[in-house]
């Protein structure tokens, strides 16, 4: 890794550090700052420039391949519940057809009984229309039929 940064010190602090207090009290020189460095913090006179971190290539190679891993995981869970959503709603249109059809189809209906028996009668009144007790004996034959049902 490339830890850089620029450290200034100044005379007076060499001196203190060496011990030679006589030339400690002497006044330092002010230093003229120089230019701050790009990203640097200036302290008291000092510039100071934070390293740059660059990741080891193993590292970023091993990132790389826990984010491609992750992605496909991601990918197949996706295409896991897009199949599960196409059979769940195949399933849900299959039963509310079942359903559809229990609710409008309609019963079993008896067909009407004595049918020939009321259009007998129909075309006799038609025919005899000035005298209907000739249709005496069709409207006997409809009520026996009528009899017949009711007790079925």
């Amino acid at each position: 890794m490339d830890d850089s940064f620029t450290v200034q010190i100044s005379s007076g602090l060499i001196n203190r550090l060496v011990g030679d207090e006589k030339k400690a009290k002497k006044k330092p020189k002010k230093l003229k700052p120089s230019k701050p460095l790009q990203n640097s913090v200036t302290h008291g006179g000092w510039s100071v420039r934070p390293p740059i971190v660059t990741p080891a290539p193993s590292a970023v190679n091993g990132e790389l391949e826990s984010i491609k891993s992750i992605l496909e995981e991601s990918k197949m869970t996706v295409e896991k519940l897009k199949k599960q959503e196409d059979d769940m709603v195949r399933e849900l249109t299959e039963r509310a057809k079942e359903l559809h059809e229990k609710e409008f189809k309609l019963p079993y209906q008896k067909p009407m009984p004595c049918t020939d028996a009321v259009n007998d009668c129909k075309k006799c009144y038609e025919e005899n229309a000035e005298n209907p007790l000739k249709c005496s004996d069709v409207v006997n034959k409809l009520v026996h039929c009528a009899r017949e049902a009711r007790s079925k």
